[in-house]
């Protein structure tokens, strides 16, 4: 199994939104008001060949806002995740064939 991500790569991505919502939240909980987005990807709810790091990271950052949410909600904190599925762009062309593009955008936007 080629894997495209390292263990570095998935600890990078789950620990800059953990630092990121932690260095906001105690002011967010001292004024008992606020909103955290985090970002995720339609990665974490479908498989795709040669994903399964990347996916497992940005799986863990949608049950981090999900816990965050459940947790923060009686503080007044709204907590949401952003899932975007794939767009069309240079990194897509490079690795999905031309005649599976339309497909693969209309698979991955009925996935989020």
């Amino acid at each position: 199994m080629a894997v495209s991500y390292t263990h570095l790569d998935v600890y990078k991505r789950q620990t800059a939104t953990f630092l990121t919502v932690s260095a906001f939240l105690p002011e967010m909980v001292a004024r008992r008001s606020g909103v955290i987005i985090t970002m995720s990807s339609a990665a974490a709810r479908q498989a795709a060949r040669s994903s399964a790091a990347y996916a497992a990271a940005k799986g863990g950052v949608v049950a981090f806002t999900r816990h965050l949410a459940n947790e923060l909600g009686k503080d007044g904190i709204r907590v949401n995740c952003l899932a975007p599925s794939a767009i069309e762009n240079d990194k897509m062309r490079s690795w999905v064939p031309e005649d599976q593009r339309e497909a693969c955008l209309l698979y991955t936007s009925r996935c989020v």
